[in-house]
């Protein structure tokens, strides 16, 4: 038998060049695959802040330009609603009887948009808010 026809093993200098050119390989796949997720995450920030300035646009067309707002017309931005399991709105924003003043928050405002357009709670979220995302 001749040299040529005997199998040759691969050296320890050979199978460590193969093993580091995997791992580079996988290091490349998951750092590309992140940045698909990421930019796919953003497409979808962008595709809900679309819906809910459409949604805006129905409201303020609908109510004479005025924008979702909770309580009444000169109504003061609070945290929370004071009493949001009150029976009627009157009582939970804190409206007095001619209407103008009370208490209101963004979410609330938010609401409007969910009641009125039919804009899915979901859509206030982004997908790359983790933690949030659980939420829903």
């Amino acid at each position: 038998m001749s040299k040529r026809d005997k199998p040759r093993r691969l050296g320890p200098v050979e199978v460590l060049v193969v093993v580091l050119v995997w791992l580079l390989l996988l290091v490349v796949i998951r750092l590309a695959s992140q940045r698909f997720r990421s930019d796919a995450f953003h497409m979808e920030c962008a595709k809900n802040l679309s819906v809910i300035s459409k949604a805006m646009l129905m409201y303020a067309n609908d109510y004479d330009g005025e924008f979702p707002r909770s309580g009444g017309r000169n109504s003061t931005w609070a945290p929370s609603i004071p009493n949001w399991r009150a029976p009627n709105r009157s009582i939970a924003y804190g409206l007095p009887s001619d209407g103008r003043g009370g208490r209101g928050s963004i979410s609330s405002c938010f609401f409007l948009l969910v009641k009125y357009a039919e804009v899915l709670p979901k859509s206030f979220v982004c997908p790359g808010d983790a933690e949030l995302m659980k939420k829903f």
